[in-house]
């Protein structure tokens, strides 16, 4: 067992694969900057587009805030988005431990932006894979 395996058995919390309302950034002020501000860090990764930033406001037991969001541009109808978002929050509520191990090891929260931008009608292998893409890009952009 490596240094970093031996630091993750005796101090990481473990969490849970649930997807509770305190993982959820409801701040409209931090959402707003996530929106407008330049200065974020972006990941792109087609269907999806990974916005961040260090949050330094408000700090929760999770190392991470997510919000997720699809336009209306790529998916008018309601019923189509919700599954979608569904589906999303499936993958991070299945992939987040990756996530939060990097951002314990780093001591840092952040505010995640999660923007749906692919047709409708792709199937969830597809959007499971390129979702992986996306977290091991996050983790190598940060790391």
């Amino acid at each position: 067992m490596n240094a970093i395996g031996i630091y993750h058995f005796l101090y990481m919390p473990e969490y849970k694969n649930t997807f509770t309302k305190a993982e959820r950034l409801c701040n409209k002020r931090i959402i707003t900057e996530l929106f407008n501000y330049s200065g974020n860090q972006v990941i792109n990764e087609y269907p999806f587009i990974l916005k961040w930033q260090v949050n330094q406001t408000i700090i929760t037991s999770f190392p991470a805030q997510i919000v997720i969001t699809i336009s209306r541009k790529y998916s008018s109808k309601a019923i189509n988005r919700n599954r979608i978002r569904r589906q999303i929050r499936e993958l991070y509520r299945c992939n987040k431990n990756r996530i939060y191990e990097y951002l314990e090891l780093s001591h840092v929260h952040i505010s995640l932006l999660l923007i749906f931008v692919g047709k409708e009608g792709l199937d969830f292998e597809f959007l499971k894979n390129r979702f992986n893409i996306l977290i091991e890009r996050f983790i190598k952009h940060n790391g």
